[in-house]
Formats: C-alpha cells, structure tokens, sequence
C-alpha cells in the first residue's frame, strides 16, 4: 500500500509557523488553495514562488512530517533562525529531551511513549545520527569508556556514512592520520562499529538496538536466535 498523502491544510497550519514573515505564511496559504489539496503540488509551488527560503521550506517540512501529531515539538526545535534538519535533531535529542518538549500537562507515561515514538521516527530516517547520540548518552555498550568514545568519534568524523548503506570497512579505509580514531585502538573500534551495523539491520527501533547489544549478541551476523530473543513489544514496534 502507497503511503497516505499528508492532508495538505494540516501540514500548512503546522508548517507556517515555522516560517519567519506575514507574507511567507500568506503564500502558503494561496499555494494550498491552488493545490487542490495536494501538498507536493503546493510544496513545489511554495519553491518557485520562494526560492530565496526554499531551503527553511524543505527543513520545516521534513520536520512537520517527522512531528506528526505533535507539532509543538516542530514548533520548539523551530524556534531559531536557522531551522535544524533531521539529522541535527538526532544528534541532539534523546528520548528524556523529546519528552520535554511535550506539553506538560500531559501524564508522564503519555509524553514518554510519544518521546519513544518520534525517536523511532528518526531512526527511520537517521539511523546513524540516532545511533550516534545513543552512544554518546551510554545507551549502547562498546567496549570500555575509551572504545565507546573512539566508536562515537569515527561517526563523527564521517557524517556522510550511511549505516544502513555503506560496509564500515569502506569508512575504515578512509580514515587518516588523527582523524579521531587513535591508532591503539582501531581493531576494536572497527569491531565495535561492525557488530553495531549487523545488529542495527535487523533492528526495527532503537531500543532493539540497546536489548541486542546488551544481550551480547555474537559479532557473527544475528541468527534468528538472537531475533527472538527481542522482546515481543519491541518486535511489534516494527509494524508501528
């Protein structure tokens, strides 16, 4: 099944707030009227129409489709002059910190599972960067303190590396001289990140990452042992 075609009043009325004048707001409104209810008809149009901001259009709107239902959160993270990308807000947000960006007056377990919920969002589109934050905040074992920071270093040093995509060994092999991975300990880290790349491909969110690495998952590819052994509830997330 296609996926559905985001209704196009509702992704202007969270997506006009992000940008910056009465006029830009105005247009997208005319743009929406002109779609016949086709948000990438207007989306494009809004391009054409704007191109000195079709950069902020194109971050507002991956970030309004990523926020769904909580278009606070958009609004939040939007609330600078330069508009973060999706990859931007892996890197710097976690599960505690989307939480808090939820209206407070929420329960905790709601504003948590709706936390829990876009973080599976980003992992969708920025495994990488997720994991990345994950393992600077500890929630994936690799190694001793040292490796873990080397692990997180070389994924810094690399921020076109596509962990769904790319075989680590061709990051590997691009590394130089001090590029933040010490020599002393670049057996281990290309270990760490080759186990890393199994385990997040049979993974469907980011806390099966956590559970299998944790659960010491051998570094030869995951057998269908391993995959059962991910909690139900994790596993159903895949569907979610």
């Amino acid at each position: 099944m296609p996926p559905s075609r985001p209704d196009a009043r509702a992704r202007a009325e969270a997506l006009k707030p992000l940008l910056r004048t009465a006029h830009q707001r105005e247009q997208v409104d005319q743009a929406v009227a002109a779609a016949d209810g086709r948000w990438d008809v207007a989306l494009d149009a809004l391009k054409r129409k704007l191109p000195t901001v079709a950069d902020r259009l194109a971050a507002a709107d991956a970030l309004v489709g990523w926020a769904g239902d909580h278009p606070s959160v958009a609004r939040a993270l939007g609330a600078q002059s330069q508009l973060p990308t999706l990859r931007e807000v892996a890197l710097g947000q976690n599960v505690d910190s989307l939480a808090g960006l939820l209206d407070p007056s929420r329960p905790e377990a709601y504003r948590r599972a709706a936390a829990t919920a876009l973080r599976r969002g980003l992992f969708r589109a920025e495994p990488t960067a997720v994991l990345r934050r994950m393992l600077a905040d500890g929630e994936v074992p690799a190694g001793d303190p040292t490796v873990r920071a080397a692990v997180t270093d070389a994924l810094a040093s690399a921020p076109d590396f596509d962990i769904r995509a790319t075989p680590v060994h061709e990051v590997v092999k691009a590394w130089a001289p001090g590029a933040g991975v010490p020599a002393d300990v670049r057996h281990a880290v290309t270990r760490q990140l080759g186990t890393l790349q199994r385990i997040q491909a049979i993974s469907p969110v980011p806390e099966a990452v956590t559970f299998l690495a944790r659960a010491a998952v051998p570094s030869a590819v995951p057998s269908v042992v391993s995959v059962a052994q991910v909690p139900r509830a994790v596993r159903r997330a895949r569907a979610a």
